[in-house]
């Protein structure tokens, strides 16, 4: 008779103790070639959507629409410039007390110049405020996507509330949210300016070099919950380049170093005259003041 091999206790603990180690040393490396990945796919999202913006302008004589929609009450004074969230420019549909309506790169969502709504989320995002159509009940009550059709927002049985993006644009206008409402159609209607007063979209053109679109970067829980050690910007002179963390260094709020920053700071930081550390204020920013993150983009790019 044939004498049978098989392995033995010890020989199966090896295998299983090589298959482990080969497993361990793997992990990380794929995890690591996911974030990559991720990050590469979130910086596409921002050259497209750069592309998209310049689109824009030139089917609406150089108008970009970046910028948020201002918090604070509406008033019915157009000498009066409307006060804006500068650290929450990622809110493209506003409903509050100044109004319900679209806003800096809602516009654009608005347009259907994009072929895929994705383009709009970076894919490392896993806060739901910031993340493609996420849904919490029958009503869907987190982050809806209501840009489906194009010239309509349509929430459908979904109760009207703020809509986010997962990149904010430069804070360089604010816009106060008018709208009219047929059914579930909204039709936006751009507030004209006042000189001095920046009550509509900056120019493309006047933009240049500038970082016009970026992750968020209101304090470093944003860097850490997305690519770690840093954001993707996007430059009106259509390149997009990662800036790594150190870019930020010498960005300051209320004379706290921008890398200590927590919720609460950044919470204020969206607000009004406080802001004139992270944009100027006076009138609206083209170029910025002392070090904030938006210049501290710009300065990194040259």
């Amino acid at each position: 008779m044939k004498n049978r091999h098989a392995f033995t206790l010890v020989e199966l603990l090896v295998v299983i103790g090589i298959i482990a180690l080969l497993v361990g040393i793997l992990l990380p490396t794929l995890g690591k070639a996911r974030a990559a990945a991720a990050r590469a796919a979130c910086l596409s999202n921002l050259r497209e959507l750069s592309t998209a913006l310049r689109q824009y302008s030139i089917e609406n004589k150089d108008a970009c629409p970046i910028g948020g929609i201002a918090a604070s009450p509406a008033t019915d004074d157009y000498t009066a410039e409307p006060g804006l969230q500068f650290g929450f420019t990622t809110t493209v549909y506003w409903k509050g007390s100044s109004g319900e309506g679209i806003g800096g790169l809602g516009f654009l969502a608005y347009s259907g110049l994009l072929k895929s709504p994705k383009a709009f989320y970076c894919p490392s995002e896993t806060d739901p405020q910031f993340m493609f159509d996420t849904r919490d009940g029958p009503d869907g009550t987190i982050n809806p996507w209501v840009f489906n059709i194009k010239g309509e927002v349509n929430f459908g049985t979904i109760t009207h509330q703020n809509v986010r993006l997962a990149y904010v644009s430069r804070p360089i206008a604010a816009y106060t949210p008018v709208a009219t409402q047929p059914r579930n159609k909204v039709v936006p209607v751009i507030i004209s300016p006042k000189p001095p007063y920046v009550r509509s979209f900056p120019r493309f053109a006047k933009l240049k070099n500038m970082a016009i679109i970026a992750d968020l970067n209101n304090s470093p829980v944003d860097l850490n919950r997305r690519h770690k050690t840093g954001i993707n910007v996007a430059y009106a002179n259509a390149s997009a380049q990662f800036v790594p963390m150190k870019a930020f260094e010498k960005a300051q709020y209320g004379g706290k170093l921008w890398k200590t920053l927590g919720r609460d700071d950044w919470i204020s930081l969206s607000y009004g005259a406080d802001s004139e550390n992270y944009v100027l204020w006076n009138p609206r920013p083209t170029k910025l003041t002392g070090f904030g993150v938006w210049n501290l983009m710009d300065d990194y790019s040259k």
